[in-house]
């Protein structure tokens, strides 16, 4: 899934109407993420940022959370990278980013 945003740290969302919404989203500015070593103990890769994305990982509290409330406000991901793209180039839109989400399951 792939949203189209401004360029802020945080960032506001084009909606489907082509629009940039302010949407009030939680994010945190630590996050671990788990994994097991050769040995199977757990370790904890620490990402600390204070914008909304690093290295890739949208820092929201909720990915689901997150989703739900974008799309109470008319804000909707792509399938690809290339539809976001044709969609901007249609409105004529400058000066956004994309925005790649991976929900995991």
């Amino acid at each position: 899934m792939i949203y189209l945003v401004s360029a802020h740290k945080y960032p506001s969302f084009y909606s489907s109407k082509a629009e940039l919404v302010d949407i009030v989203l939680d994010y945190d500015t630590t996050k671990c993420l788990f994994s097991l070593d050769g040995n199977g103990d757990v370790i904890c890769h620490e990402i600390k940022t204070s914008s909304a994305v690093c290295d890739g990982l949208w820092m929201v509290k909720n990915i689901d959370n997150a989703i739900e409330k974008l799309n109470e406000h008319g804000v909707y991901p792509f399938k690809t990278k290339e539809d976001a793209k044709n969609f901007a180039k249609r409105h004529g839109l400058i000066g956004f980013r994309y925005l790649p989400v991976k929900r995991i399951i």
